[in-house]
């Protein structure tokens, strides 16, 4: 191992993540002066502490200890587009994604992992892996990270990557505090160029990250490489036959055709920011993971659990009553209801 390089990697990593020797050093219970001798190529971390290291310098222990030089920083290697994506979502973090932290929410998972996964993706994970321990599970673009801490308390090993740097920062704090062993790592989901090749036991893909993908086939070709041989791969989104709609009240509206899939800039309150998002067709899915390698071996086309789902994201949802959001899970009330809201498909490697 060639401790200059090594060294100079845990340099950049703990300054892109603002701490200081002496921060980093009180973290891991040792001195400053062992951080300024790793930083300098005098000696190497010991081994007893690689975990803690990598955790907080969120990077893999064989990306910490690879002979390459590094080239870009999981920042600067973005392009612009995805700059902007990731700001927009280290805002959110701070803000409107608090709710998805609070002490009940966590508390309620712990309790019962299962309620982190719609009862049809849990079943099939089940099936798959009827014990997780030691599995070792990556989630990419993982968001609000319930999926990551439900893997987590069930005994996997569980990789956490997404682009914003805040989401990943606010995940890991709940980690420490619960004492979950998970690492948490900065990457681009289209690459994941992090992450090292036939690894993963399985890779889960949760709600919300298409839209935000404008190359599904690189995002797939690089599940396909991370997977281990017979690996599998599991996403759960929302499903394309809601992307055309309008679902901001209860009468159908279409908003646009179904094969218009994007490039759609974003926006906050009705000021564009920027922000390019897809709504992507089942064929797009579906041909972009034949594309990538993976075997399709299953679809589920299923409803949601609760009429919660029409108003997830409002400002006013905790205030709505039980009886308006059930009605909305009655399609003779509410006309979407009667398409299918989610979309399961698994896949192998």
């Amino acid at each position: 191992m060639n401790s200059r390089i090594i060294g100079n990697r845990i340099a950049k990593y703990r300054k892109i993540h603002n701490l200081t020797q002496d921060d980093l050093a009180e973290k891991l219970v040792i001195t400053p002066q062992a951080v300024s001798r790793w930083e300098n190529g005098h000696t190497l971390p010991e081994t007893s502490i690689l975990t803690d290291l990598c955790r907080i310098l969120q990077i893999s222990v064989d990306g910490l200890l690879s002979d390459k030089e590094d080239i870009k920083t999981a920042r600067e290697e973005l392009p612009d587009e995805l700059r902007d994506v990731q700001k927009l979502w280290d805002g959110y973090s701070d803000n409107w994604y608090k709710r998805y932290r609070s002490k009940e929410i966590i508390d309620g998972i712990v309790n019962d992992p299962s309620s982190a996964f719609h009862p049809t993706v849990w079943s099939r994970i089940k099936e798959v892996f009827p014990s997780m321990k030691g599995k070792k599970i990556c989630v990419p673009s993982s968001g609000d990270n319930h999926a990551v801490f439900a893997f987590a308390i069930l005994g996997a090993k569980v990789t956490s990557c997404d682009i914003s740097e805040q989401q990943l920062g606010n995940a890991s704090k709940i980690a420490a505090e619960y004492n979950w062993d998970i690492e948490f790592i900065c990457d681009d989901t289209r690459h994941l160029l992090k992450l090292t090749s036939e690894t993963y036991d399985l890779v889960y893909t949760s709600n919300g990250v298409h839209v935000w993908i404008d190359d599904l086939v690189s995002m797939y070709k690089s599940i396909y490489r991370i997977l281990k041989k017979n690996g599998s791969f599991m996403m759960y989104d929302v499903h394309p036959f809601l992307r055309p709609f309008d679902d901001s009240e209860l009468t159908l509206k279409i908003l646009k055709p179904y094969d218009c899939t994007g490039p759609f800039e974003d926006d906050d309150d009705g000021v564009p920011n920027g922000v390019m998002t897809y709504t992507w067709r089942m064929q797009d899915l579906c041909n972009s993971i034949i594309k990538s390698g993976l075997q399709m071996i299953r679809m589920e086309e299923v409803y949601a659990e609760y009429g919660t789902f029409w108003f997830v994201g409002r400002d006013d949802e905790h205030y709505i009553s039980k009886e308006e959001k059930d009605k909305c899970a009655d399609w003779k009330t509410n006309p979407y209801a009667a398409l299918p809201q989610w979309l399961m498909i698994q896949a192998t490697k």
